[in-house]
Parts: structure tokens; C-alpha cells; sequence
């Protein structure tokens, strides 16, 4: 009865090759010398292994190699973690495989394990001169960082609506909480050139941002900053107010293949005069999501709801579809794109002795508005060194 039992294990054993545990249970069972076996069967276990046991366990390594690296071509990054772990529980010294892994763990924001990866490559191979230079990099974005901003935007059309130029100035400071998390620390000031009235309005105000990964699933990105103005500007006899904006999203990854997002913004409303001198905001709460049905081919959209300081409400929905016809380092794709918008009251315009004196939801107030977009999009990377922490040198068309 006991030989007939441990039968019927070798033969659940032999037949599971895919996953390759049979095999491991094999020799752990002919190392176990607390199973009470006879010399027979124990012969017989010694003789398979002997014969099939090695050419077995390369096998094992070209299939993990080939399906950790084919997951990693199609884009299931998640997928190939425990398919690069199994490979180098087989075969340590895998240097190839130990910088795969070291790549995805970057792209997945897992730094702390990928400078673990470099180090022990490094351990096994000290001359390894490609790992040294990723290893600098991956220090060298690891260090605080002090950087000056400048943005310009200008917004005009929708007739009254639009008419806003502004100007942002900001010192940043940057720094590292953990391996896995970043936060930026700003000083800011606004120069904003509203065209209905005229003027220069200036403002200043500090900001935060924190972002980062909880793991390989879920990521943060969570941000504020505050505008003050300066008390003596005033648009039609009122003085502007100061305010907070800010935003925090969650991002969480689904199998590889979907990634689902929700978020909370508080953010300004300021396209001309009226919008500025009111301190015009939109609260919304939004949720996305991207299926990436295939490496080359990808599908997203995002719903967001407004609810706007004035008492107005507004609704919107994009989505985009796009195949890539070409591979990096010179991509191409064709990307097909809409959205919906609608807005609960229109704007509404004031006029005393005919010119204009105000303007009730001063924005755009779109009521069953739908339009698409086709887009061929070129992005062509001309980095040197294909390195997840390298310098990035792209043209994007």
C-alpha cells in the first residue's frame, strides 16, 4: 500500500511539467529520509533523478527565462515578478535575468528592491560596468534636487470667454522619503493678464507634492498649493480673494491589463477676468480606467463630475483608442479620441450702456457637446542607453 501511494506521487509528479514542482517534489522526496521508503523504491528514485533530473532543471530555467522575458515584451509587468524570483531560486547566478528584473522593479516603482537587485549583481559580478552605470543613475534621482520653474499659458476664443494669459515662477525643492516615495516642496508666484478689463494681478503661495507607490498594485500622487494676492488689485471695485487647490489621486493595477483610477481635484477656474476677481473653482470626482488589451492596442476613459463654486454643475466623459504600428525606439501609433460634455446652466452675459459689466458662469457652458479626434502619434527615443533610470532624450510629434 505505501509503495502504491508513492506511485501515484511520482506519477503526479512526472506529468506536471509546466510549472515544474513535480520535479522539486521529486528530489525532495528522495532527500526526505523520514519517509519510510524501501531500497527499492529508493533505488528507483535515485536512478530517475540521476538520468532526467539535470537536463530537467535547464529546462526549468529556458522556460522561466523565456516566459519572464515574454511577459515583459507584452507588457504584464506584474505577471513577471514571480516568474523572475522562481528563475533565480534555480539559477542565482543569472546576471541577464537579475538586470530584467532590476528594469521591471523601476518601472514599477519599487525602487528600494531594484537598487537591491543592483546590488547584489554587483556582489556576483563587481566588473559589471553597465549595472554601475545604472546604479549611479538610480542613486543620483534618489538625492534631493533644487530646481527653477518657469510656465506660460494663453487661453483665448469662446468670445468673452476666454482671456487669460499667466505666468508662474517656481522654486522647487525635491527629496525622497523612502525609496519608493517623493516630495516637492515649491515657493511660487503668479502673474496673471486677464483681457476683458486689462491689468496685471500678481499672487504668491507655497506648494506640496507627494507621490509614489504602496506596492507594485497602487500608487499616490497627491498635490496643493496656495495663492495670495496682493490686497491693493481689484477687478470692478472688488479685491481678489486667495484660495487653495489641490488634488489627490489613487491608481490601482488589475492583472497587468486594467488600471483603475479615482481622484478628488479642487482646481481653478480662472479664464478671464471675472472668473479671476471671483475666485472661480471646480470641485470633481473623477474615475478612470485603461485596458490594455494588447501590447500594441490600449483603450481608455475617464468620467469626471464638476461642481462649480458659482453653483453650477458639469459633466464629462473622454475616451481614446489607440494601436501602435511601430516599436520603440521609434514608435508610432494611431490613436482615435472623443468626449461629451454638458453643463447644468450657460453663461450669461451682462451689459449696462452696452459694453459689458459681468458675466454669470464665466467659463465655458457646454450643453450636449460631442466631438472626436484622430491622431497619429510619433515619439522617437534617441537615448543612448536603453536604461529604465537613464537620461531621456525623446521627440515627440
Amino acid at each position: 500500500m505505501q509503495q502504491h501511494s508513492l506511485t501515484l506521487d511520482l506519477g503526479s509528479a512526472l506529468v506536471r511539467p509546466p510549472d515544474w514542482d513535480g520535479w522539486d517534489r521529486l528530489a525532495e522526496l528522495a532527500r526526505d529520509s523520514n519517509r519510510q521508503l524501501s531500497s527499492a523504491t529508493r533505488t528507483i528514485l535515485e536512478e530517475i533523478l540521476a538520468s532526467t533530473l539535470a537536463d530537467a532543471r535547464q529546462q526549468k530555467i529556458f522556460d522561466l527565462e523565456e516566459r519572464a522575458k515574454r511577459a515583459v515584451w507584452e507588457g504584464r509587468l506584474q505577471a513577471s515578478l514571480p516568474l523572475f524570483r522562481h528563475l533565480l531560486q534555480t539559477e542565482p547566478g543569472n546576471l541577464e535575468a537579475r538586470f530584467d528584473l532590476s528594469q521591471v522593479q523601476n518601472r514599477l516603482g519599487l525602487r528600494d528592491h531594484e537598487a537591491a537587485s543592483y546590488r547584489e549583481i554587483l556582489r556576483l559580478d563587481p566588473l559589471h560596468s553597465l549595472v554601475r552605470h545604472a546604479q549611479r543613475k538610480h542613486q543620483v534621482v534618489g538625492r534631493p534636487l533644487l530646481r527653477m520653474r518657469f510656465d506660460r499659458w494663453t487661453e483665448e476664443g469662446r468670445g468673452e470667454l476666454a482671456r487669460m494669459s499667466w505666468w508662474r515662477w517656481r522654486l522647487e525643492g525635491e527629496t525622497a522619503l523612502g525609496p519608493r516615495w517623493r516630495l516637492d516642496v515649491g515657493q511660487n508666484r503668479w502673474e496673471y493678464h486677464p483681457g476683458l478689463f486689462g491689468g496685471a494681478f500678481r499672487a504668491g503661495g507655497p506648494s506640496l507634492t507627494l507621490r509614489g507607490e504602496f506596492n507594485p498594485w497602487v500608487r499616490l500622487d497627491a498635490s496643493w498649493q496656495r495663492q495670495e494676492f496682493a490686497s491693493e488689485r481689484r477687478i470692478l471695485g472688488q479685491a481678489l480673494p486667495d484660495r487653495d487647490a489641490g488634488q489627490v489621486g489613487l491608481r490601482a493595477t488589475v492583472g497587468d491589463r486594467l488600471d483603475i483610477g479615482l481622484g478628488l481635484d479642487r482646481l481653478d477656474q480662472f479664464v478671464n477676468d471675472i472668473g479671476l476677481r471671483n475666485g472661480l473653482q471646480a470641485r470633481q470626482r473623477w474615475l478612470s480606467a485603461v485596458w490594455a488589451a494588447h501590447r500594441r492596442f490600449r483603450v481608455q476613459g475617464r468620467w469626471t463630475r464638476q461642481d462649480l463654486t458659482d453653483d453650477n454643475r458639469g459633466r464629462l466623459f473622454e475616451w481614446e483608442a489607440g494601436y501602435r504600428v511601430a516599436e520603440h525606439p521609434r514608435l508610432w501609433r494611431l490613436v482615435v479620441s472623443g468626449e461629451a460634455r454638458d453643463t447644468d446652466r450657460s453663461s450669461v452675459f451682462i451689459t449696462r450702456s452696452g459694453r459689458l459689466a459681468d458675466i454669470l458662469h464665466p467659463y465655458w457652458t457646454p450643453q450636449s457637446y460631442r466631438s472626436r479626434a484622430f491622431t497619429l502619434h510619433h515619439q522617437a527615443d534617441l537615448s543612448k542607453r536603453l536604461l529604465a533610470s537613464t537620461d531621456r532624450h525623446q521627440v515627440d510629434v
